[in-house]
C-alpha cells in the first residue's frame, strides 16, 4: 500500500508498507511488514526564494529526508523444521529388532525475517542555468535480527554443527557528496561528476 502526496512541487511526502510471506520461516514468523516514508521541500520554489532564482545563481534547491525497512529471508528451506534419519542402531521392540530413527538435525523454531533499517537526509542544489549540480547526505543503515549459522556443540548428538538464528546486528553510516558539471551550451556535450 503507498499514499503519495504533492503539493504545487513545493511539499512532497510519501508513505508505503509493504507486508511479505516466506513459507522459509514457522507459522508464528511467516510474515514481515515494511514500513518506509519519505518528505521533500522544494526550497527554490518559495516566493522569499524568488531574488535568488532570478540572480541565475540557484536554480533548483530541495531538503528530503526518508525512512524504510526491507526484509531479507534467503536462508534456504525447511531451517525452522527438524528432520529425522534412520540410524545403524537396532532396539528390541518387544520380541522383534528394529532399525532406529534419530532427530538429525538441530533447529530453531522462532527464525524470523531480517530487518535493514535505513534513514537518509540530504539536499539537492543545481546552479548556474543548472550546469553544475550537489547533492550532499547523511545516511544510517542499520540490520537487525541478522539470520547466522551458529556452531552447535558436538555433545548434542545431531549430525549438523549449525543452527541458523536471528544472532547478530550491524550499523554503518556516513555522508555522500556528488557533483555534476553539465557543458551544453557547445557542439561538443559533456558531463563530469565526481562523488565522494
Amino acid at each position: 500500500a503507498r499514499v503519495q502526496y504533492n503539493y504545487e512541487g513545493r511539499y512532497m511526502l510519501s508513505a508505503a508498507i509493504r507486508t511479505d510471506g516466506s513459507s522459509r520461516f514457522g507459522k508464528n514468523n511467516r510474515w514481515g511488514y515494511f514500513p518506509s516514508a519519505s518528505a521533500a521541500w522544494r526550497i527554490s520554489d518559495e516566493k522569499f526564494f524568488k531574488n535568488v532564482k532570478e540572480l541565475s545563481f540557484v536554480n533548483d534547491m530541495k531538503i528530503r529526508a526518508s525512512y524504510g525497512e526491507l526484509g531479507n529471508e534467503n536462508i534456504g528451506e525447511y531451517q525452522y523444521m527438524a528432520s529425522m534419519n534412520r540410524n545403524n542402531m537396532t532396539y528390541s521392540f518387544g520380541n522383534s529388532l528394529v532399525t532406529g530413527s534419530a532427530v538429525s538435525t538441530f533447529v530453531n523454531n522462532d527464525i524470523a525475517w531480517e530487518k535493514k533499517k535505513t534513514t537518509n537526509v540530504g539536499i539537492d542544489l543545481a546552479m548556474f542555468n543548472n550546469r553544475l549540480e550537489f547533492t550532499a547526505e547523511w545516511y544510517k543503515n542499520k540490520s537487525e535480527d541478522l539470520l547466522y549459522s551458529v556452531p552447535v556443540p558436538a555433545q548434542t548428538g545431531v549430525s549438523n554443527t549449525f543452527v541458523t538464528m536471528n544472532a547478530a546486528s550491524m550499523e554503518n553510516s556516513g555522508f555522500e557528496f556528488s557533483a555534476t558539471y553539465r557543458n551544453r551550451d557547445h557542439a561538443l556535450k559533456y558531463d563530469i561528476s565526481a562523488n565522494v
